[in-house]
């Protein structure tokens, strides 16, 4: 009996001696936190994977912005805004709907008319 608690106990050590040399490792996931990151597309990812690092942005595909013909001889004002405060009439070709609309495509530094 003696003899059989001795193979026994050898036989457990033995085995546990080569689990750990194998190299086998237990396999858990680990949770990522529930965090987003803002992309500068306006979308968001989260982490994923096992090092919970952010998923990648979407690509931003840069587009020009298309330029129309100026009509009625329209240029970019000089200034980010345009003045249509009173007194200034309405009849300034720089407060019509239609040239605002033009500057806003076509001018970069344009902001907007002031009223």
């Amino acid at each position: 009996m003696k003899r059989s608690l001795v193979g026994l106990i050898l036989i457990v050590i033995l085995a546990t001696v080569m689990y750990l040399v194998s190299g086998i490792k237990p396999t858990y996931k680990i949770p990522c936190t529930q965090e987003a990151l803002i992309c500068p597309d306006g979308s968001t990812v989260g982490r994923s994977g096992p090092k919970c690092e952010f998923a990648a942005c979407p690509k931003v595909v840069k587009t020009k912005p298309t330029i129309t013909v100026a009509p009625n001889n329209y240029q970019c004002p000089e200034d980010e805004w345009v003045n249509c405060m009173p007194p200034i009439s309405i009849d300034k070709n720089d407060c019509k709907p239609q040239f605002l609309q033009w500057a806003k495509t076509n001018c970069p530094k344009f902001k907007g008319a002031a009223y």
